[in-house]
Parts: C-alpha cells; sequence; structure tokens
C-alpha cells in the first residue's frame, strides 16, 4: 500500500517537502547555511531517492542514481560556501565532488543500457571537440593552471553524460538526459568565465542565471535517471 502511495504525487509531494523542511533545520542546528537553491536540490534528492528505491532494480543502480544527486547537492554547498573549505580550494572540492556525482549518474546510467560502440564515439568527438574549443577560447587561464586543467577533466563526465543522451535516439527518456546535460554544461560555463576566466559577467547572470539554468538542467537529468527503465521507446 505505501508503494503505491509513494508514486502518487498527492501523497510524495508533501512528504518530500516534510522532510525537506526537517532536512533544513538540521543543517541549521549544525550551522550549515542553506539557500533555496539547496532547497530545491534536496526535493530532487528525495524525489530519486523515493522513485528509485520502490523500483525493481538491483541496489547497486539505486545506489549509483541517490549518490549522483547527493553528490551533486554536496557539491553546490562547497561551491556555496554552505560549510568552510581549506582556503583557496573551494572551487577544486566542488569540481571534484560534482564529477564524483556524475561519475555516478553515468554508472548508474550504463548499467541499464548502453549505447552503441559507433554512436557513442561519433557523438562523443563531436561534443567534446566542441567543449573543448569553447574552452580553450573562453575559460582557460594560464593564472589558474590548477583550476584550468580541473575543469577539463570534469568536462569530460559532462560530455560523456550528454554523448549517452544524443546515442540513444530510440527512446525520449535519453533526449530529456542530453537536454539536461546539455544545460548543465551552460550552467558550468557560466560559473567558469567568471571564476576562472575573470569574465566580468553581470550579477543577474552570475547568480540568477547560473541557478535557474542550473536547477532545471538537474531537474531533467533526475526526471531521466528515475525512467531509465521505461519500456517506452
Amino acid at each position: 500500500m505505501l508503494k503505491n502511495k509513494v508514486y502518487d504525487a498527492r501523497f510524495l509531494t508533501p512528504l518530500m517537502v516534510v522532510i525537506s523542511y526537517v532536512w533544513i533545520q538540521l543543517f541549521k542546528l549544525s550551522g550549515i547555511n542553506t539557500n533555496a537553491g539547496m532547497v530545491y536540490q534536496m526535493i530532487l534528492v528525495l524525489y530519486v531517492f523515493f522513485l528509485t528505491f520502490y523500483k525493481p532494480i538491483k541496489p547497486s543502480q539505486k545506489v549509483a542514481l541517490i549518490s549522483g544527486i547527493l553528490f551533486c547537492l554536496i557539491g553546490d554547498m562547497a561551491l556555496s560556501s554552505a560549510f568552510e573549505t581549506p582556503s583557496g580550494y573551494r572551487l577544486p572540492i566542488g569540481m571534484g565532488l560534482f564529477f564524483i556525482g556524475h561519475l555516478s549518474f553515468i554508472i548508474g546510467i550504463l548499467s541499464f543500457r548502453k549505447p552503441k560502440l559507433k554512436d557513442f564515439r561519433k557523438h562523443f568527438i563531436v561534443v567534446f571537440s566542441i567543449i573543448v574549443v569553447l574552452f580553450v577560447l573562453t575559460v582557460f587561464n594560464f593564472d589558474k593552471i590548477l583550476l584550468s586543467v580541473l575543469a577539463i577533466v570534469y568536462a569530460v563526465a559532462l560530455s560523456i553524460g550528454l554523448t549517452i543522451g544524443l546515442s540513444m535516439k530510440d527512446n525520449p527518456i535519453y533526449k530529456y538526459l542530453a537536454v539536461g546535460y546539455g544545460i548543465f554544461i551552460f550552467s558550468d560555463w557560466l560559473i567558469a568565465i567568471k571564476a576562472i576566466k575573470g569574465w566580468d559577467v553581470p550579477e543577474l547572470i552570475a547568480s540568477q542565471g547560473v541557478w535557474f539554468t542550473y536547477i532545471l538542467a538537474l531537474s531533467l537529468i533526475c526526471y531521466s535517471v528515475v525512467h531509465l527503465n521505461s519500456n517506452k521507446r
């Protein structure tokens, strides 16, 4: 009975709101700062947790998908200074946590179904080439060589996620995955041109623009991963 109710939005939505509220209060008691973006991500964490917990899939798949969204949340908390990080390492730590999150997503996604190697290779070459060109022209900074190198390594994970979505043309679920990762790359690019390259980005874009594209991208990715075993064609 509970299983059926969890899939019912009339039950699931209020439940996630209540748990998110308790979660936020526990963070505050622990001295961890929260903002609206983190609250939205907490709801996405619970969304992925509930909808994968009751899915007839392997435990390892559930762990991979839930770990993906959890590490994205923790990575964003590091970038948003929700908790203290070693001086000068806030961005590298945040990127590292996000890298683990996307790696977890990718492992989970590939555990359901793998794209044909030929299609994957073709799309990856195009996607990663575009990202590298964009990176070299707008992000790479010799004065911040460590961040620049870490950013291109991190971009590999995002490229793989986008490539998987583009390679699975026969299933509409993967279209959402591709769009999600495409927007995610754009959102991270907005951060990189300011934090690494040092461009003077308008505050509205650097703040609200990044948050909007990030939450939209993560929502599409989360929607995709909880429907990965769908039989839609």
